[in-house]
């Protein structure tokens, strides 16, 4: 009887053993998923009125709602703008007898854009030394987009928007 007993306890010990290195985690591959998409949000920024700021920048100001306390610390912000024909990314220095800078930051609720002269003085807002209205495209997205497309030259906007499939008319106009 107590072979019995010793040959059932060594088979409920050996039964599991087997079964359990038996079995594997992976599977064939699963279908193809549905394409996702990206939570992206656009906007078109056209400021007629620019500020100095204490330390004579120029400075504008685009309210973006969807900069929140809850995400800030984890979207990207992408700025370019278009002094005449051409998007370009921020930053960017125009390079004259005095140089301009122009920048941008971003906090809660709104992304500042910062137009610096580097000689005496604050010298003209964008929109009198391009004698137009300057605009912007403000793209916000999330940050681990930058890291999942390391190919991608966010430097050249046409690119960003064919990548992202932005849609022009889709952009939201703000003042």
């Amino acid at each position: 009887m107590n072979n019995l007993i010793s040959s059932f306890r060594f088979l409920l010990i050996l039964l599991p053993a087997i079964v359990l290195t038996q079995c594997t985690k992976e599977g064939p591959p699963g279908p193809q998923g549905e394409p996702g998409t990206v939570n992206i949000s656009t906007y078109l920024f056209t400021p007629t009125n620019w500020y100095v700021n204490s330390n004579s920048d120029w400075t504008a100001a685009a309210a973006i709602p969807e900069i929140t306390a809850d995400n800030i610390d984890n979207v990207a912000v992408m700025v370019y703008f278009k002094p005449v024909s051409a998007w370009r990314a921020l930053p960017y220095t125009h390079v004259s007898s005095t140089n301009y800078f122009m920048g941008f930051y971003h906090y809660v609720g709104a992304v500042e854009m910062l137009w610096t002269y580097n000689g005496i003085g604050s010298g003209s807002d964008p929109n009198d030394y391009f004698n137009t209205n300057v605009q912007f495209k403000i793209i916000v997205l999330p940050a681990d987009q930058r890291n999942a497309n390391p190919d991608l030259d966010w430097n050249d906007y046409e690119a960003v928007k064919q990548r992202f499939n932005i849609q022009e008319e889709q952009a939201q106009a703000i003042q």
